[in-house]
């Protein structure tokens, strides 16, 4: 068992999400950082997909009542353990009794731990994770306890270095062109600041404002996370993994795949910036990306 002394501002259970049901509306959900979740799995030998802790700003308790193993990556909240501190990355064993303590953020947004074994979750359409917007799970709360059972050993702690953030590439989306050529150019030349209106299903950006040709309202279409939406104030804004399934905004365009793992890593106030990209690049990038956890696999077996 793991009992949940603090709950913080929003940590979670999350995991691969429900992909496939987008034409019924339900958004695939899933970690807002799902390479810091695969990595956290792979350093337990586990599915890169299978469930975990979201913990997001920090402010969590976490206290263990069995022995087992643990894997925490993603941002650095000012985590420790057993009141020592401990950076993002590590494998380590824990004992009953013992106590992860997460404060605030030293870089990045979202934590991750993966726990060895098994956690006793609920699923819906196949996911354990939490979607406040259509209403499966719920956050950890304080005072309750996760039903968590250990399985497997190890060698002893594992260090996994996770790449940086850095600038978004983005793919001209269908409205791209009904942009004039000064709104391209500011989009990609600005640093955008990501606003308070910022949360699981996509952020509110400001900055200076993008002007369409064309006025004519869209009819509702289909959109996935990471789309890149521009409503009639001109402010873009970026869907998240929770966003609804369709909407009615111009898309500017869409963040590649291999980089939406950088949106669970910004919060409220950060800055962000983007640079064009083209689909021979995009698919170069995600062929690099399924590379490193490829390799991270490899690593992990190897030690």
């Amino acid at each position: 068992m793991i009992e949940v002394l603090k709950g913080g501002i929003m940590a979670s259970i999350q995991d691969g999400g429900r992909p496939g049901y987008r034409s019924q509306g339900i958004p695939a959900g899933g970690a807002m950082d799902p390479l810091a979740l695969a990595v956290a799995n792979l350093l337990l030998k586990k599915p890169a997909d299978a469930p975990a802790i979201e913990i997001t700003f920090g402010q969590t308790q976490l206290r263990f009542k069995k022995a087992g193993w643990v894997a925490l990556t993603g941002a650095d909240l000012g985590a420790s353990f057993n009141g020592e501190p401990i950076t993002p990355g590590w494998r380590f064993k824990v004992e009953p009794g013992q106590i992860l303590h997460f404060r605030q953020p030293k870089h990045g947004f979202r934590a991750y731990l993966a726990l060895s074994g098994e956690i006793a979750a609920p699923k819906v359409l196949g996911s354990a994770s939490v979607d406040l917007g259509s209403g499966f799970n719920k956050p950890l709360a304080t005072g309750e306890e996760l039903d968590w059972q250990p399985a497997g050993d190890f060698n002893g702690p594992l260090y996994v270095r996770v790449p940086e953030t850095g600038r978004l590439r983005v793919l001209p989306g269908p409205e791209f062109q009904t942009f004039d050529k000064l709104a391209q150019g500011i989009f990609w030349h600005t640093d955008w600041k990501i606003t308070a209106d910022a949360n699981r299903m996509g952020y509110r950006l400001a900055g200076p404002s993008l002007h369409r040709l064309v006025g004519d309202e869209l009819p509702s279409h289909g959109v996935v996370p990471g789309t890149v939406q521009v409503p009639a104030n001109g402010q873009p804004i970026i869907l998240g993994v929770d966003a609804q399934a369709t909407g009615g905004y111009p898309v500017f365009g869409v963040i590649v795949a291999s980089d939406l793992w950088q949106m669970g890593q910004l919060g409220p106030g950060r800055q962000i910036s983007f640079i064009p990209t083209t689909q021979d690049e995009a698919r170069q990038a995600w062929q690099q990306h399924c590379d490193y956890l490829k390799h991270v696999e490899q690593y992990v077996a190897a030690n």
